[in-house]
């Protein structure tokens, strides 16, 4: 499952949606969760409405109340949150991570490009082990087993760190994770954590 937040977000949600939509992999679902929109982002996704599996658009108290959600209508075995502004880093992202192959780890995370625009920056991912230390990996380079996410959630309370705290449980939690050194996402930087730092 894919599933996309989205709130007045018209400038960046087609380069998300076409990025989601255009994967070489077709066993997914295509899930937005929109916060009410009133800029045309909700003109912009109903042109591809038939491509999506499930979408609602309504009034939430966060971005992470709205991951949440998500995470509700989910029915897949594995999730990843691309939201709007990020995209894959490429067409087989998914299929190279799961395409003929058995997984038994919990989560899988990669390396990303966070772009600024002028310029861009290469991220590489860190394993779990070392979050005590901060972030290790960002929520849009990593898919996640459902019943995790439907286990721990993401704790609304937290306007920003949510998706650290939620790694650092499935680190408490002693949860097997999978390394990959390529990048799975490239990541807008003009999100919500960068806006509030």
């Amino acid at each position: 499952s894919v599933i996309t937040v989205v709130f007045n977000a018209s400038q960046v949600i087609e380069k998300t949606l076409n990025s989601i939509l255009t994967q070489t992999y077709t066993n997914t679902e295509f899930i937005i969760i929109d916060g009410g929109s009133d800029d045309g982002t909700i003109e912009i996704i109903d042109k591809h409405r038939k491509h999506i599996d499930h979408f609602i658009s309504e009034k939430d108290s966060g971005i992470y109340d709205a991951m949440n959600k998500g995470i509700q209508y989910a029915t897949g075995d594995w999730i990843c949150f691309m939201n709007a502004g990020d995209t894959f880093f490429n067409t087989d992202t998914i299929k190279d991570l799961f395409y003929k192959k058995e997984i038994s780890h919990d989560i899988l995370a990669g390396d990303c490009i966070a772009d600024y625009k002028s310029f861009t920056k290469y991220l590489k991912a860190k394993d779990l082990q070392k979050i005590i230390y901060g972030m290790t990996f960002c929520h849009q380079s990593s898919f996640v087993r459902a019943n995790m996410f439907q286990k721990l959630n993401f704790n609304s309370e937290f306007k920003i760190s949510s998706d650290f705290d939620f790694f650092y449980r499935c680190y408490l939690s002693k949860a097997k994770i999978k390394m990959y050194r390529f990048p799975f996402s490239i990541i807008n930087t003009e999100g919500v954590s960068n806006k509030l730092q």
